[in-house]
């Protein structure tokens, strides 16, 4: 699936929000010891270079999944 998504998005012209401010960690899903990272916010190539920011935020205790905030400047 992971590389369906990847495929899709060079196609599409979009990038990984996360991934153009941190080349690593961003988990988003947690169950026990097991972290993933399972949500994405894709923007258009176009505006890859107004993020300004990129986290994530465990703020919701009983949820397993954490919200991902991306900063923009225009």
């Amino acid at each position: 699936m992971s590389d369906v998504i990847r495929n899709n998005n060079q196609v599409a012209e979009l990038s990984d929000t996360y991934r153009s401010v941190h080349t690593e960690y961003g988990y988003t899903w947690k169950r026990g010891i097991i972290y993933s990272r399972l949500d994405y916010i894709f923007v258009s190539n176009s505006i890859d270079s107004k993020i300004s920011g990129a986290s994530t935020d465990w703020i919701f205790e009983s949820s397993d999944h954490a919200a991902v905030k991306v900063d923009l400047n225009f």
